[in-house]
């Protein structure tokens, strides 16, 4: 998969990208929610800046992740931070856009929405990320938090290019499935 996606010409990459935000800012689910969570895009990941700034348009309160070091900086930690308009990003020691400078984190109870990308997607919702397990983690950490205070789980959405949708991916028992993943062609609920 890694190789594939290296091999994506740029003009294929805008264009999924483009198509995959349509789809997402029409999801019921993005259109009610406050607070939205969405990535910054590595090189080879579905490109999110124009999606961030529609929703920054639309009055939502958008927030992306950060990976912190936690004590003797092994333990990584992601939690996530508000974006505004103009924010200074540049990319931190994995290759991943980071904000710059001082950050406002977002309360886990704020986030309604969180889109997650991964290397490769299935039908029935399940991704596979690269190893890390940050987003499992976090998924499980929001929705705890949420459920603390009677809110109703995150809409957990994978933006996924088309050929990033495979037969099955392999599961294992700390994975989230999501609740839908969004291609350029499709939706899968």
């Amino acid at each position: 998969m890694m190789a594939a996606l290296k091999r994506l010409p740029v003009d294929e990459l805008s264009r999924e990208s483009d198509s995959i935000a349509r789809r997402v800012l029409a999801l019921p689910q993005v259109q009610r929610a406050s607070g939205v969570a969405v990535f910054l895009s590595m090189d080879q990941e579905v490109q999110t800046l124009s999606l961030l700034d529609e929703l920054l348009r639309l009055g939502k309160h958008v927030s992306v992740p950060v990976i912190e070091a936690q004590g003797d900086s092994t333990m990584l930690q992601m939690r996530f931070a508000r974006f505004h308009a103009g924010a200074e990003l540049a990319k931190d020691k994995w290759g991943i856009p980071s904000l710059q400078g001082a950050v406002e984190y977002a309360h886990e109870s704020d986030l309604d929405v969180i889109m997650t990308p991964g290397l490769a997607f299935d039908a029935n919702r399940q991704r596979l990320g690269r190893g890390k397990g940050f987003y499992d983690k976090f998924f499980k950490a929001v929705d705890a938090s949420r459920a603390a205070i009677g809110l109703p789980k995150t809409f957990k959405v994978g933006l996924a290019l088309s050929f990033q949708l495979v037969r099955a991916v392999p599961v294992d028992a700390h994975d989230v499935a999501l609740d839908v993943v969004v291609t350029a062609d499709d939706t899968y609920v």
